[in-house]
């Protein structure tokens, strides 16, 4: 069954009835949201920010905590050797890559570089966008730049040559020379442009084949605890381990939130634990390990031997996994928060653990290869068995839990396939359950287990994804210290020649280990960037072909003889002058592009000529932004006929797109506001006070949230005007004069709000940002409402905000087009190869928008449309 119609009462006068809904309560004051948000994050210091800080041990700390389960054991697998200075070596090897690489490089700088508090691979690849204006899944338009929360990172200068709008802060200074240079070699070029979004996309697959190995890897070797004392077969701890990972996989459909209250504690326990272990050690078998913490002994590491000495960084690797969580998990916490928990506990537990390691083997070398288990004191053994089995738990699931959160944000961003998100907890969008990830996770995990079977076999295979990601991270963040934070390019040569050299050497010690097992995350890796290059390219041609045979309201509709259903303007085809049928209700058309007619209203009108009342043609888009308030989620304006509006939904990456009965209603309303007489009186005589609104209409809004309804009142007083000059406007007639007319008076576009008017539209209104925001103010100023005879008496106005009401009153219909791409007969092989059956068989295997959108499946219609390209 559809939803239930929701009746939009709008009374004789043209005005709605006077009750505030819960859109006009729902929209505040930008500026206060924003600076709401700012005092927030200022006041967790002191206690709140220690609670803060110990809640991020349960989240983020699960895969580098757990280790040193496994790292001195890899890399001593063949017995300790005899010189106990080269011991000491290695532990120094280990403490100043995790100091340099995690302390310096994650902790100080990389959490600098937040994107709007998220953090990640993707976040740094938005931050560049927005700094280069780049035009990601669709051009960078002024309104975006609007968006509040573009403001602190975006560039102040558009590109020269570019069509691009430049962002409203003057503010930002933009640096001459180098900084300068990249920023328009990136903004101008395409072949930069895919190979930025390569890297990014490269760094998420090597996550997403990290997330089959950190799991495996914690759990066996946790498992291998129980082996260690009690004597049991290999098989036996494979099949202990294959049990643990199903049932870690088998309950992420419930969500984390329950069992999330355990895991700060654990993680606080299993620090406390491997620190106390590691003093044990350290204060009786040798106090004089502390020495190794001097620099000197990096060279005791190579004396041995540069060749046997560089092979062995690829065990150091493994003491760095999970540095990247620190970084991508920085929006369920704050940058004080995650440098006061690693600085004070973390990084002192697993310095303290290492070296107590160090210390036993200097005493028992024959148990190097199970340095970790062997150095447990026998009265702790068996508790230490149960909270390293827990943070084994803990740290899979952090992996788990990352890797929804990438794939969201890849499909969000058009870059992958969609997939099946489902959100587990209704006051935390952070948490989500993929099942389909959930799975091939599963089934990966179990399959390593199967192959390698033991911790060091696993470890063979770990460390390659990792240090690739670090490498690419550095690359990323150095490209957002040269073109966002604008550095000097000698201080950004300072951070990324060291650290790429470091990571290098890694990198190159790994690539060793592909005959032993690193080829498994190389060929998962593989498989993932095929998946998405392929995605990629499909929708490439496909947004090829939708932008040659678009059609543009004017080409395909012409007003018909005679009146038309009620209020409903009388149109017909513009070939076959055959007229419309009028449906009830509001039709929803889904279309990708911000101009012309979507591709399944023109596929569907000469196959069956009829429209709704109320046609609305709907652009979901994606910004390089992690959120979007919902002050700022709506764009509209007004399209040359009667009844005919286009409206764009904003999500930023982090958000899923949920098209429910709430969006109806909000989506409704706002087409109300903005036909309301009392806005469009309003917004006239701010626009007509040289756009200087009066304090009348604005009341007490200030800074930004004034600017931006100032802006609103011109856009919507231009809106309304151009519905006037478009009647008066002879069909045949020049557009390029139409559009002057209903752009300003001046001929000049809206500051910030005019996106895009296309000339073969007919010249349609500005956009316009939700104009409930405007309405609000116009309530908060008066308290209820103007009386009814205040109201202008202009009925072209009237009637079509009363048609917009009883068209809703009728029920809402979602339309989208399922499109299929066929090869072309002129077309190579090769093309048709992965058209036909590379992305068809990705296109016939995923999600469907209606899906995704989660729209109400008795209300969606989809129709399918072969694409020949």
């Amino acid at each position: 069954m559809a939803s239930p119609p929701v009746a939009y009462e709008v009374d004789k006068s043209g005005h709605d009835k006077e009750q505030l809904s819960g859109v006009w309560e729902r929209d505040t004051d930008l500026d206060a949201r924003v600076a709401m948000a700012q005092n927030r994050e200022k006041k967790r210091r002191g206690w709140p920010m220690l609670l803060l800080a110990w809640s991020s041990l349960g989240v983020i700390y699960g895969d580098i905590g757990t280790s040193p389960l496994y790292t001195l054991g890899t890399l001593f697998a063949d017995g300790a050797p005899d010189d106990e200075e080269e011991i000491m070596g290695t532990f120094s090897m280990i403490f100043w890559y995790l100091t340099i690489i995690v302390l310096i490089k994650y902790v100080t700088f990389a959490l600098r570089a937040d994107d709007n508090g998220e953090g990640g691979t993707f976040a740094l690849y938005a931050i560049i966008s927005r700094a280069c204006n780049l035009r990601s899944g669709g051009a960078t338009h002024t309104s975006d730049f609007e968006l509040s929360g573009y403001d602190p990172l975006a560039s102040a200068t558009a590109p020269q040559g570019s069509d691009v709008a430049p962002a409203p802060n003057a503010n930002v200074k933009v640096r001459s020379g180098a900084n300068a240079r990249v920023k328009r070699a990136l903004a101008t070029s395409s072949f930069l442009q895919v190979l930025l979004l390569s890297i990014t996309l490269s760094a998420v697959c090597l996550i997403l084949s990290d997330g089959v190995l950190t799991p495996a890897i914690s759990v066996v070797s946790a498992a291998q605890g129980i082996q260690y004392q009690s004597n049991i077969s290999n098989d036996a701890v494979v099949g202990i381990s294959i049990g643990i990972i199903v049932i870690i996989f088998s309950v992420q459909q419930f969500g984390t939130k329950k069992i999330s209250y355990l895991f700060a504690p654990v993680t606080t326990i299993w620090f406390l634990a491997i620190a106390a272990v590691g003093l044990y050690n350290i204060f009786k078998f040798r106090p004089a390990v502390f020495a190794a913490i001097s620099p000197h002994y990096l060279y005791y590491y190579w004396k041995a031997g540069a060749h046997e000495a560089w092979v062995k960084l690829g065990g150091v690797t493994l003491a760095l996994t999970g540095a990247e969580a620190l970084f991508a998990d920085l929006g369920h916490f704050n940058a004080p928060a995650i440098r006061t928990s690693f600085i004070a506990f973390v990084y002192p537990s697993l310095v303290c653990a290492y070296l107590g390691q160090t210390a036993f083997i200097i005493h028992d070398r024959s148990a190097a290869p199970t340095a970790f288990w062997s150095s447990v004191p026998k009265p702790i053994y068996w508790p230490m068995v149960v909270i390293a089995t827990l943070a084994a738990i803990l740290a899979s699931q952090a992996m788990i839990t990352g890797c929804f959160s990438i794939v969201q944000q890849a499909v969000a961003l058009n870059c992958f396939p969609r997939v099946t998100i489902r959100h587990t907890e209704a006051t935390h969008r952070g948490q989500i359950y993929a099942p389909q990830v959930n799975w091939v996770l599963m089934a990966g995990t179990v399959i390593v287990i199967g192959i390698f079977q033991t911790g060091p076999g696993i470890g063979a295979a770990y460390g390659l994804a990792v240090v690739s990601t670090f490498f690419l991270t550095t690359s990323l963040l150095s490209l957002v210290m040269l073109v966002a934070w604008e550095w000097n390019v000698g201080w950004v040569l300072l951070f990324w020649l060291p650290l790429s050299a470091l990571e290098g050497m890694l990198l190159s010690a790994n690539a060793l280990k592909v005959p032993d097992g690193a080829w498994f995350p190389l060929g998962v890796t593989a498989i993932l960037v095929t998946i998405l290059a392929t995605w990629t390219y499909g929708q490439k041609l496909k947004r090829g072909y939708q932008d040659q045979h678009r059609s543009y309201l004017l080409d395909l509709l012409q007003p018909a003889d005679g009146p038309g259903a009620g209020p409903t303007q009388a149109l017909q085809l513009a070939g076959s002058r055959q007229r419309l049928g009028v449906a009830p209700g509001i039709g929803l058309y889904y279309t990708e592009s911000l101009a012309g007619v979507p591709p399944v209203l023109a596929f569907l009108l000469p196959r069956i000529p009829a429209i709704h009342e109320v046609t609305v043609f709907l652009t979901v888009r994606h910004v390089p932004l992690p959120t979007v308030h919902a002050s700022e989620r709506l764009l509209l304006r007004k399209l040359h006929y009667q009844g005919f509006y286009h409206a764009v939904v904003r999500y930023g990456y982090m958000e899923a797109v949920d098209h429910d009965k709430q969006f109806v209603d909000t989506l409704v309303q706002e087409l109300l506001d903005f036909l309301s007489p009392e806005v469009i009186k309003e917004s006239e005589a701010a626009a007509a006070d040289e756009g200087s609104p009066s304090d009348v209409t604005l009341g007490s809004a200030t800074g930004r949230a004034r600017r931006s309804l100032a802006a609103a009142a011109k856009a919507i007083a231009a809106a309304h005007r151009a519905a006037t000059a478009l009647k008066a406007v002879d069909e045949d007639a020049s557009t390029k004069q139409a559009g002057k007319a209903l752009v300003g008076q001046d001929g000049k576009d809206t500051p910030g709000l005019a996106l895009h008017v296309e000339e073969r539209e007919g010249a349609p209104s500005p956009w316009v940002q939700q104009p409930s925001q405007f309405r609000a103010s116009l309530r908060k100023r008066r308290g209820a409402s103007l009386s009814a005879d205040t109201f202008p008496t202009n009925a072209p106005a009237q009637s079509e905000q009363a048609l917009v009401g009883a068209a809703a009153g009728h029920g809402t219909r979602f339309i989208l087009g399922n499109t299929h791409l066929t090869p072309s007969t002129d077309c190579g092989w090769i093309k048709a190869f992965v058209v036909e059956t590379m992305y068809g068989v990705l296109s016939r295997n995923i999600q469907s928008t209606a899906q995704t959108y989660r729209l109400d499946p008795d209300a969606a219609v989809e129709v399918g449309i072969n694409m020949r390209v």
